[in-house]
């Protein structure tokens, strides 16, 4: 039996599915990174040294590792040598500010804090503002240069003998914490079991068919939920070769895939669309790929098809909560659909009160699963967050849908005050909290506005004075994550307001492109006739 016929694990552990891949292919590349490779065995025998490692530093089961790493082969072995000993992994974002990563570190207390050195700098300041005390280990995984006396290094890890014993892990224990977002107190860490993990890979094996034959490939960091849980995941469920990119490049993004030989992505945001605004190339469709899954698909999407001769089908899910509908590999897509609802969640439309709404109507959309560790654990050390997301025995999505006849799940926006860019869900609060900080700046309300990569672009409106956009600008970047410096900024004398008082955003999304709209990428205001409605 395989899970590709089952539809869900049947390992309880990480470690149980490893042993399992090792079983039918030991010696097929499992991690390719780069020139790098490591078969299942080798990746078998790299994670239980390094676990060996982190116990004799002290780390037992349920302890937080924290991962401060670019992606590379030692960044996932790390998931691995946690989850052999029961560990939880903690991969962190680099692009964040060192105050954002101080938070973080006090928030999930590690006991160990695996780092590289390339961010010895960002390290430095993030310890000098925590609290939190771990042990220290770096990296080097792009060979930067010698250490100093006393550090203890990933690379002295991998010399320890092999770890022979481990805990039994059962299904629901945490394998990872993945981080919501990261510049305020208000940034949430999704706990993410054996079980849910492996219940992710199983879910894109069995609907996107995946066979020996399959390379799966992600350019995305491995601090974000795709690499580690939909492509190096499926990849383990099915005992595959998964490839890793250094990070995603438009103009070398099929050259990678051409050297490893990738016949699968998973695309996110905007990737399709960047893709698709690369100079046309006469072999745009000399690559191995036979499919291309993900959320959401550009309008263009069929003229991408023919253009690189792939298949391109959507899913829909959120880190909590698996992705609950599918366009399987085996099925015409259905124009306007996200997916077709999957056999092994629940799904409910829902008005205000929770009560489902009748078919084909929109209202948000709520899941839970219907298989075991179908769903996150919870938002680590955050129980008031976790009861909220859950009312009434469902999560809430926060977005808004429908479901037809036919159980076709459509997406119709975000009903919180979300903001989804280039893969990321981005509060409009983490952006507003920092610009209040300028100084000569009131009040701030950021909307997402509409972007020509698929998904949003962010408008930053402030009520200020004597505030330029391109000093505000400048602030921004010192204090957020590049992904969430805002692309449009304008500064008016007040903001308008609902009669209670707070601040209006449907009147600032109905009519945002203003001439006193500021464009960052193209240093100069917009054009004022080009007014439209969002």
């Amino acid at each position: 039996m395989t899970t590709a016929d089952a539809g869900f694990s049947i390992w309880p552990s990480i470690d149980d599915a490893l042993t399992g891949a090792i079983a039918r292919h030991p010696e097929r590349d499992f991690l390719r990174h780069g020139q790098a490779s490591m078969t299942y065995a080798e990746v078998d025998e790299a994670a239980r040294r390094v676990a060996a490692g982190l116990v004799r530093l002290g780390v037992a089961s349920g302890d937080r590792v924290a991962v401060l790493m670019p992606n590379s082969i030692e960044h996932v072995l790390t998931l691995f040598a946690c989850a052999r000993i029961g560990a939880v992994q903690v991969p962190l974002n680099w692009e964040y500010t060192a105050e954002s990563l101080a938070r973080l570190l006090d928030m999930v207390t590690p006991t160990v804090f695996i780092a590289d050195v390339q961010y010895q700098a960002l390290v430095s300041a993030t310890m000098d503002g925590t609290a939190a005390d771990p042990r220290m280990i770096l990296s080097d995984v792009d060979q930067l240069g010698g250490r100093a006396a006393g550090e203890i290094r990933l690379e002295d890890l991998r010399d320890e003998a092999p770890l022979a014993d481990a805990p039994s892990i059962h299904p629901g224990h945490p394998l990872m914490l993945i981080m919501t977002s990261g510049t305020t107190a208000a940034a949430k860490a999704v706990e993410i079991s054996h079980g849910f993990a492996l219940h992710l890979g199983s879910e894109a094996v069995w609907h996107q068919g995946y066979s020996d034959d399959d390379v799966l490939f992600s350019p995305y960091p491995l601090f974000h939920g795709d690499a580690p849980l939909l492509t190096v995941m499926p990849g383990l469920v099915a005992g595959i070769t998964v490839a890793i990119g250094r990070k995603f490049s438009a103009s070398g993004f099929w050259d990678e895939i051409r050297a490893h030989g990738a016949t699968v992505f998973d695309y996110m945001g905007a990737v399709l669309a960047i893709l698709g605004k690369q100079p046309p190339r006469d072999d745009d469709a000399d690559n191995p790929v036979r499919l291309a899954w993900g959320g959401p698909a550009p309008a263009n999407w069929r003229e991408l098809e023919q253009r690189f001769g792939i298949k391109i089908r959507e899913a829909y899910g959120a880190t909590e909560c698996c992705l609950p509908a599918w366009e399987g590999h085996d099925r015409e897509r259905v124009e306007g659909a996200a997916g077709r609802l999957c056999e092994h969640h629940e799904v409910r439309i829902a008005d205000e009160t929770g009560m489902p709404v009748p078919t084909g109507e929109i209202g948000e959309i709520l899941v839970r699963s219907a298989v075991p560790h179908g769903q996150m654990n919870g938002y680590f050390g955050n129980a008031e967050a976790t009861v909220k997301a859950w009312e009434g025995l469902w999560y809430h999505t926060g977005d808004r849908g429908s479901v037809d006849g036919d159980g076709n799940l459509r997406f119709s926006g975000r009903q919180k005050d979300v903001i989804r860019r280039r893969g990321r869900n981005i509060g409009a609060e983490e952006i507003e909290s920092v610009a209040v900080g300028l100084a000569g700046v009131t009040d701030a309300a950021a909307i997402a506005v509409p972007s020509d990569l698929t998904e949003d672009d962010i408008k930053l409106v402030l009520h200020a004075e004597g505030v330029e956009p391109a000093t505000a600008v400048a602030f921004l970047r010192d204090r957020l994550p590049r992904y969430m410096v805002p692309r449009y900024i304008e500064v008016l004398d007040e903001l308008p307001r609902t009669p209670t008082g707070k601040v209006d955003k449907n009147r600032l999304r109905g009519v945002w492109r203003t001439a006193g709209t500021w464009d960052v990428d193209a240093e100069a205001y917009v054009a004022a006739e080009a007014d439209a409605a969002r």
